[in-house]
């Protein structure tokens, strides 16, 4: 199998033979800055095997990857391609040990977060597998990290390993029909805080492609006084026609100003406000129920 990779404008042919299973071929990147799928041409990552990147992997516009086994970068992923295109059908793994960016339209089928120092999405991005959530933050920024119908997350979700969701990029997840599904959200301050969001629909109509978003402010809802959170979330949907939901949503006892008894779950977008269920004081948790709109 042959690779084209292009390190700092000089061009290396590359002959790999990687039909060995349980063969792992790394790429030091030894002296350069970034490995480069030039324009068409591919990268194949075969079945049982794994490639691994010491450094940033860009594809021009016009090269691919097609990872069927695991490819373990730990630097940046750089996709140039003007149109979203698939990585393969196998697992991308991020595991560096500093921050590390997502950057272009990417259709990855399994990926795996394991950076302490997080991740930076810089481009929309959709997981139609397993999303994995081993270590690190993930920032979504403006852009959107989209989970296909058959997508699931893994790991122990939490204030030091969530999807942070406070710009205005959302967390997005694809529907076939009734069902639950929790966004690990949550707001990068010092400290983090996770405060996830489940949603669950109980009819309704899902059009192929639809989506159901989350993102949240760690900030006060403007108008409310007294007995509030300094958290407030907005919850999207697309594709989705004559439903009706349940949210619930998580927060932390250090964003309760006043008592947090007298807290309820209150819809303030679209029309007039209307208020729903009391905070569960012992969950930390508010909800609301029969939503026939976000």
């Amino acid at each position: 199998m042959k690779k084209h990779l292009q390190h700092h404008g000089k061009v290396r042919l590359v002959t790999v033979m990687i039909t060995i299973l349980g063969l792992s071929f790394a790429i030091m990147n030894s002296g350069y800055s970034q490995m480069t799928v030039v324009g068409g041409t591919t990268v194949k990552v075969n079945n049982a095997t794994s490639l691994s990147s010491t450094e940033s992997l860009v594809m021009s516009s016009g090269g691919t990857l097609n990872v069927q086994g695991t490819l373990i970068l730990k630097k940046n992923l750089v996709n140039q391609n003007p149109s979203p295109n698939s990585l393969g059908s196998g697992t991308v793994v991020l595991s560096g040990s500093t921050n590390q960016t997502v950057s272009g339209q990417n259709i990855i089928q399994n990926l795996t977060v394991n950076n302490a120092a997080g991740v930076s999405v810089a481009g929309n991005t959709q997981v139609n597998g397993n999303l994995t959530l081993t270590n690190g933050l993930v920032n979504l920024g403006a852009y959107n990290l989209q989970l296909g119908p058959d997508a699931s997350v893994s790991g122990s979700p939490s204030a030091s390993n969530m999807v942070v969701a406070t710009g205005t990029g959302e967390m997005r997840k694809e529907f076939t029909g009734p069902g639950s599904f929790i966004f690990p959200v949550g707001a990068a301050d010092a400290p983090p805080e996770y405060s996830p969001v489940t949603i669950t629909y109980s009819s309704g109509t899902f059009g192929t492609g639809n989506y159901t978003g989350v993102n949240l402010v760690d900030e006060q809802y403007p108008g409310t006084a007294e007995s509030y959170l300094t958290t407030y979330w907005t919850v999207s949907q697309s594709g989705v026609t004559d439903f009706s939901a349940a949210a619930t949503f998580w927060y932390n006892t250090a964003d309760v100003v006043g008592a947090e008894e007298d807290i309820f779950c209150t819809r303030v977008l679209p029309g007039d406000w209307i208020t729903y269920n009391a905070a569960n004081t012992a969950d930390h948790r508010i909800s609301a129920s029969g939503l026939s709109t976000f």
